[in-house]
């Protein structure tokens, strides 16, 4: 709001900021470490994968954060997250078996995808800026990949090594203390908060199906379901893998990828949240819509190995996750204040159920080892979310403009 743009707002972005930090650490680890964990256990890609099939259905359980955030306030549900979140990811490093890492797994999934903070940012920050003040949060909290991709590259070739890369986000505790000392509640609950008293429970969990808000209801969580929980969750479960066993890239490498990426995603936020909020949602979505098929292609085609591989491989990443930027901002700006947590939530929770069909899928159709152990090639895999794209997006034109929207208006 223009009051708190000052240096609370300043404030405001480095809490936030760190929160997405260890929320962006705690993401990449799943991924990045898959293929390590499993050579720690010894057990194939294949029993990994479907082993994230839970991971990803505990991760219905965010659900319950975001809720609790149009009841309770945004500021409680920040602090728990992000302290809890620290907390269980330092827990996973002391996994003894790969059931033990899956529910520790399945346990800190419900922290990190409650997002509270970027629900706090798209609250406070202006109108006009919304779009690039999420994604300047964003990007600043994408720093905590950089440090995982760090922490790979020099975590050794021991088996157990990535145990010691779970220890760091254990200084996330205190780092979350100014959160719960100085932070605001914000300025949109705080307005709210009386009609609370009246839509508490059951009729506020249910409120974003009310006839004026079904149809952004339904098409958004569509949209998440197909892109996220589809296109995105397959590339993040097979990336990897594909590194690795197909191109034959060292941990070495792979570490320094994945900083690189973590770069190219900063920077991809940083430019979506910009142009999104000079050319609109829409017609910034088919922008990097299209550069996310292009890269898939690439990354399918080219010689195994090569420069263009990795080039391809950051390119896809950073292009789909503008896309999922666009769609994480414009969720924000479709709901009113009473059920805008919720509606997230119920948009996720759709999701996150698509994701563990999808995990499913993968870790029936996929097996590890050399290049020529997969029944079904993984470029194979990556053509077909190429393909799958074009008939994803288009949803998006059902949804009204929301570039500069005021969300009192909404």
């Amino acid at each position: 709001m223009p009051d708190r743009f000052t240096w609370y707002m300043l404030f405001l972005l480095v809490c936030l900021s760190l929160a997405g930090f260890f929320d962006s650490f705690a993401t990449s680890f799943r991924y990045t470490m898959i293929t390590y964990v499993r050579e720690d256990f010894k057990v194939t890609f294949g029993f990994m994968v479907n082993m994230f099939t839970w991971v990803y259905l505990g991760s219905c359980l965010s659900f319950v954060p975001r809720v609790l955030a149009d009841i309770c306030g945004r500021k409680i549900i920040l602090w728990t997250t992000m302290a809890g979140l620290c907390f269980l990811q330092w827990l996973v490093g002391l996994a003894r078996t790969p059931y033990e890492y899956v529910a520790l797994l399945l346990l800190l999934a419900v922290f990190y995808k409650s997002d509270i903070w970027l629900l706090v940012m798209s609250e406070e920050a202006p109108p006009r800026h919304r779009g690039l003040c999420a994604a300047l949060t964003v990007a600043f909290s994408g720093c905590g990949a950089l440090v995982l991709g760090e922490l790979v590259h020099h975590m050794g070739a021991a088996p157990d090594a990535w145990r010691s890369v779970a220890r760091f986000p254990l200084w996330g505790v205190f780092a979350s203390l100014p959160v719960i000392l100085f932070m605001r509640e914000t300025s949109h609950f705080c307005q709210m908060r009386s009609g609370l008293a009246r839509r508490a429970g059951l009729r506020l969990m249910f409120a974003p199906f009310r006839r004026a808000f079904i149809k952004p209801l339904v098409v958004m969580s569509i949209l998440k379901m197909l892109f996220a929980g589809g296109a995105i969750v397959t590339m993040a479960l097979l990336g990897t893998e594909y590194l690795r066993v197909d191109n034959g890239f060292g941990p070495e490498l792979i570490g320094r990828i994945v900083q690189l990426e973590v770069l190219a995603i900063m920077a991809s936020w940083v430019v979506a949240g910009f142009l999104s909020d000079r050319i609109g949602r829409h017609a910034c979505l088919y922008l990097f819509g299209a550069l996310y098929v292009v890269a898939l292609l690439q990354l399918a085609l080219l010689p195994k190995g090569s420069t263009g591989v990795v080039i391809a491989y950051i390119t896809q990443i950073s292009a789909g996750i503008g896309v999922f930027a666009i769609l994480r901002v414009a969720t924000m700006e479709l709901f009113p204040n009473d059920c805008r947590a919720t509606a997230s939530a119920w948009t996720d929770l759709f999701t996150t159920l698509f994701a563990a069909a999808t995990a499913r899928i993968l870790g029936s159709i996929t097996t590890p080892g050399t290049p020529g152990e997969h029944p079904i090639a993984l470029s194979k895999c990556i053509i077909a979310v190429a393909v799958s794209v074009p008939l994803i997006l288009p949803w998006f034109a059902l949804l009204r403009e929301t570039r500069g929207r005021r969300l009192e208006e909404v």
